[in-house]
C-alpha cells in the first residue's frame, strides 16, 4: 500500500476519533470521578502549585470552564482534545521514523488500549502528560537529527513542551534524564553537546520547576511531603511478589493482555540486541523499555498505580508497530508472534468498547454501583439529598457544607450542589491531608452550623466538642434502602484547631513517648 494511502487512512482515523471522543465526553452518562471534581475545584483558585501536584491540570479546567461554564463535558473535553493531539504526535513521529505504514500500525495500538478510553474521557493529570511526552518525544528526534537554526528551533520547542509537562505531573522530570541517556548511548548524536540547542532545551524543560519550588517554600514543601509518601516499599519478601503480581495484572488489563505482552517481549528482546539495534530502535527503547523496566523493579518494594508508567507505551506503540510492519528482525522465535499484533489490536478495542460500555449502563441505571465503591455514580444524587437537608435547615443562611474524612465528598459537593458553593473537609487530623487543609488554615466559620455529610460505615471521633450540640438529620440510601451517607448538623462550632504541614515538635515528641513507653 502507497505512503499516501496511509496517510489518509490515519487521517480518517484522526478523524474519527476526535469525533467519537467528543461524543463521548458529550454523551456518555458519567458523573466526575472525585479526582475531576477536586481538580475542578482547584480551577477555581488558580494558584502556582498544589497539594499534591502541579497547577496545569487547574488551568486547563480553568479555561475550558470559564468559556464554556461548569458542566461535566466542559470539564472532560480538555481530555479529549488532549488525547487527540497525543495520538497525533505519535502518527508524525512513527512516519518521521519508520514510515507512514509503521505510523498506521503505532496510531492502531495506541488507539486499542483500553486505558486510552478513559484518558480520553475522564480529565486527569494523565492526559496532560501524555500529549506532553509524545510531544516532547516528536521534537527531540527532530532536534536530533536537524541541523544550525533548525535543531535549535526544535530543542526550544522540545524545552516548551518538556516544561508543559513538568507543570502537569512531576513523573515529566523522568523526560530530560531519558533525553541524556539517548543523546550519550546514540553516538552520531553526542555533538549535540557542542551546540548551544541542547542546553536551551535543559534550561527550559527545568524552568518549570521555578514556580513550584516557590510555591512549595511557602507552604513548607508539601507537594514533596505527599510525593514521597508514594515511595514507602514493603519489606517482605512475599509482599514484593504481591506487588509484582498486582503491576504486571494491572498493566496487563490497561494495556490489553496481547499488546502488552507484545511490546514487553519485542523490548526485552530489543535490549538484548542492543548492539544490532538501529539509532531509532534504541531510541524507543529508552524511552521505553528501560523505564519500564526501573517501574517493574520499584514495583518489588511497593504497589504501583496502573497510570504511572502510561506514557512510556507512547515509544513503546511505535516500536512494537516497526517489528509488526518488518522494519527489523529480533529472533526467529519472536518474530513469529507478528501475526498475533492485529488480533491484539482487535482484543484491545473490544475491552476499551466494553468498559464504556459498562460504564454507559452505570451511570444510566445505577447498577453496579456498590461494586465501583461509588467512584464513578451517586454523586448527584447524594448532592440533591443535601441539598434539601441544607434548605429545610431554620438557619440555612449561617451554615455551610462539610464533608467528613473525604475529600471526595468535599469536592463533589462543592460541584454538585446548586450555585456551587464553597465546602469543606474535617479530616480529624491537625495535619493537613489535601488541598483543603491549605485553604482552611485560615478558618473563619467560628460561631456558624455545619451541615455534616459522611460515608455510613464511618463513626465520629472524641472531638465534637468542636460543636455545641451534633444531631443526626438521616441517611442518604441507594435504591435498595442502604444507608450510603449520614448528615449530621453541628450547632455553633466552637473552635477549629490550627491546621499544620508537619507535626508540630511538642505533638512529635508525646507520640515518640507514648510508643517508648512500656505496655502496662
Amino acid at each position: 500500500m502507497s505512503t499516501a494511502r496511509y496517510i489518509r487512512r490515519c487521517l480518517w482515523l484522526l478523524a474519527g476519533v476526535a469525533v467519537l471522543r467528543v461524543l463521548c465526553v458529550l454523551l456518555v452518562p458519567l458523573e466526575l470521578v472525585p479526582d475531576e471534581s477536586y481538580y475542578w475545584d482547584w480551577s477555581r483558585r488558580l494558584d502556582w502549585c498544589y497539594y499534591s501536584k502541579p497547577p496545569m491540570i487547574a488551568w486547563i479546567i480553568a479555561a475550558s470552564t470559564r468559556l464554556l461554564g461548569s458542566h461535566v463535558w466542559s470539564v472532560r473535553l480538555p481530555a479529549a482534545l488532549l488525547n487527540l493531539g497525543t495520538l497525533a504526535a505519535l502518527f508524525v513521529l512513527g512516519k518521521r521514523m519508520y514510515g507512514a505504514r509503521t505510523a498506521w500500525l503505532a496510531a492502531l495500538a495506541f488507539v486499542a488500549v483500553p486505558g486510552t478510553v478513559a484518558s480520553a474521557l475522564l480529565m486527569t493529570i494523565d492526559a496532560p502528560l501524555m500529549c506532553c511526552w509524545a510531544l516532547g518525544l516528536l521534537c527531540v528526534w527532530q532536534a536530533a537529527h536537524a541541523e544550525g537554526g533548525r535543531a535549535l528551533a526544535w530543542w526550544s520547542a522540545a524545552g516548551l513542551v518538556t516544561a508543559c509537562g513538568v507543570l502537569s505531573k512531576q513523573m515529566m522530570l523522568v523526560f530530560p534524564v531519558l533525553v541524556l541517556l539517548y543523546l550519550v548511548c546514540a553516538a552520531p548524536r553526542r555533538a549535540a553537546f557542542r551546540a548551544p540547542g541542547v542546553y536551551v532545551f535543559f534550561v527550559g524543560a527545568l524552568a518549570a520547576l521555578a514556580p513550584l519550588l516557590w510555591w512549595n517554600a511557602q507552604h513548607e514543601w508539601i507537594t514533596f511531603q505527599h510525593t514521597s509518601s508514594h515511595f514507602r516499599g514493603v519489606r517482605q519478601w512475599v509482599g514484593c511478589i504481591v506487588t509484582l503480581g498486582h503491576f504486571i495484572g494491572t498493566q496487563a488489563l490497561v494495556i490489553s493482555p496481547v499488546l502488552w505482552l507484545l511490546c514487553v517481549v519485542t523490548g526485552v528482546a530489543g535490549l538484548w540486541h542492543w548492539r544490532a539495534a538501529d539509532e531509532r530502535a534504541r531510541f524507543l527503547l529508552i524511552f521505553s523499555i528501560v523505564p519500564l523496566a526501573v517501574v517493574a523493579l520499584l514495583s518489588l518494594r511497593q504497589r504501583i498505580l496502573p497510570n504511572w508508567p502510561a506514557m512510556f507505551y507512547v515509544a513503546a506503540s511505535i516500536y512494537c508497530a516497526a517489528w509488526a510492519a518488518q522494519e527489523f528482525t529480533l529472533q526467529p522465535r519472536i518474530d513469529r508472534w507478528r501475526r498475533a499484533f492485529i488480533p491484539g489490536v482487535l482484543l484491545g478495542v473490544s475491552m476499551g468498547a466494553g468498559a464504556l460500555l459498562i460504564m454507559s449502563v452505570i451511570g444510566l441505571t445505577g447498577v453496579g454501583q456498590a461494586a465501583l465503591n461509588k467512584r464513578l455514580t451517586g454523586w448527584r444524587a447524594l448532592a440533591r439529598t443535601v441539598d434539601a437537608t441544607y434548605r429545610a435547615l431554620p438557619n440555612a443562611t449561617n451554615t455551610f457544607i462539610m464533608g467528613v474524612r473525604d475529600r471526595s465528598i468535599t469536592s463533589a459537593l462543592a460541584f454538585y450542589l446548586p450555585g456551587q458553593p464553597r465546602t469543606y473537609e474535617w479530616t480529624y487530623d491537625i495535619l493537613i491531608k489535601s488541598q483543603y487543609g491549605i485553604w482552611q488554615r485560615n478558618f473563619n466559620k467560628l460561631g456558624w452550623d455545619a451541615l455534616l455529610v459522611m460515608h455510613a460505615k464511618d463513626t465520629f471521633v472524641p472531638q465534637t466538642n468542636r460543636f455545641a450540640s451534633l444531631e443526626f438529620l438521616g441517611d442518604h440510601c441507594d435504591a435498595h434502602g442502604r444507608a450510603l451517607f449520614r448528615l449530621y448538623l453541628g450547632r455553633t462550632v466552637r473552635t477549629w484547631p490550627d491546621l499544620h504541614y508537619h507535626l508540630p515538635p511538642e505533638v512529635r515528641a508525646r507520640l515518640e513517648a507514648a510508643k517508648a513507653a512500656p505496655p502496662h
